[in-house]
């Protein structure tokens, strides 16, 4: 692992119905900042219960042990956002079933230090073993979001575009 994590200090895996108490506290303590740059749903049990309930929809998390904290959450969504296809399109691309949506997120405390490297690894073999051939970031990443675009550039991620909305936005997608 990164940054001197031990390998036994942090488990990766597909999220279940049990860790819907841990994933809320997760994103409850984000701070003000990395929960204006991560939105992709509501915040609370109910919406997590009703995503992990979902056939189009995959959580998984990082989770500190023995705290068996969540420490890192990823969801993915079979196929693009119906709100995102015009623009997607506008790009020339051709959307696909084999697409998929990606909203990658880490606690703060925990940035810079290879988790969001480990989970991200974790999602790509996880999707490409069940058939995907793209990922597309959820809602694009803010252009302010330096540490985050650079994240995306060194997993090989391409600009697609612009667009601007709460300010200047990259849309970018992944071929796997």
């Amino acid at each position: 692992m990164n940054m001197n994590i031990p390998d036994d200090k942090v488990r990766i895996r597909q999220a279940k119905l049990t860790d819907i108490r841990q994933i809320a506290n997760y994103l409850s303590m984000l701070s003000d900042a990395t929960k204006k740059r991560f939105a992709p749903h509501a915040f609370d049990e109910a919406t997590l219960g009703s995503l992990l309930s979902s056939e189009k929809v995959m959580l998984f998390v990082a989770m500190l042990q023995p705290e068996n904290e969540v420490i890192a959450y990823s969801i993915v969504q079979k196929g693009s956002l119906e709100h995102d296809q015009p623009r997607l399109q506008s790009y020339g691309i051709s959307l696909d079933p084999t697409d998929c949506t990606l909203a990658p997120s880490v606690a703060d405390e925990w940035q810079s230090r290879g988790i969001g490297t480990l989970i991200h690894q974790f999602v790509v073999k996880e999707i490409k073993n069940l058939g995907f051939k793209r990922i597309i970031l959820w809602g694009g990443v803010q252009a302010s979001n330096i540490p985050a675009v650079r994240f995306y550039q060194k997993h090989q991620y391409h600009l697609l575009g612009e667009f601007h909305y709460n300010g200047l936005n990259y849309d970018m997608i992944l071929e796997l």
